[in-house]
């Protein structure tokens, strides 16, 4: 979550980073589907970014079946949950959302000078969710927006989510 008492460069930079680390989950996720021999598909747009502050794509992947898939990224050791902010999951529902876990040095706790993109050492497929079953948890804040949140630690098998993509010809 953003600091508060940022100036306007220094939460334009927070942004900046925190889009990357979101970018680096995607990626993550989409070596993840190559490796495991699955067509990740429309990587021609799956990298745009989007200027505002709210303007978000409308989903990251696609599977076979044309189900949307979101990528919801972890980055900081204290984050254990998979959030998706309330404006997002009411007005650009996605069928799946998937929950990334960047590893990091210890010292490396928030958006700061001490994060890099060479200080992101490994991700993590966490597992997954559904629209659906999000729709049954409570609304929550952490600090910034309200959100739907499920543990990472409670997400479903990846391996469910990845027999739903095409296999690489």
């Amino acid at each position: 979550m953003m600091k508060n008492g940022l100036s306007d460069s220094d939460r334009l930079l927070y942004r900046i980073k925190r889009t990357f680390a979101g970018k680096a989950g995607e990626m993550a996720f989409y070596r993840f589907l190559e490796q495991n021999g699955k067509v990740p598909g429309n990587s021609d747009e799956m990298f745009e970014i989007y200027t505002g502050t709210t303007n978000v794509d409308s989903f990251d992947f696609r599977t076979s079946a044309n189900k949307t898939v979101d990528i919801k990224t972890a980055v900081f050791a204290n984050h254990k949950r998979l959030l998706v902010p309330l404006d997002q999951f009411n007005d650009i529902p996605k069928d799946y959302y998937v929950g990334i876990k960047l590893k990091l040095p210890d010292n490396v706790v928030d958006y700061g000078d001490s994060f890099t993109p060479q200080c992101i050492k490994d991700a993590y497929i966490c597992g997954f969710t559904t629209h659906e079953r999000l729709k049954s948890s409570e609304n929550m804040n952490f600090g910034e927006y309200y959100c739907k949140a499920e543990s990472l630690s409670d997400l479903s098998d990846i391996s469910e989510l990845i027999a739903m993509f095409d296999d690489i010809r």
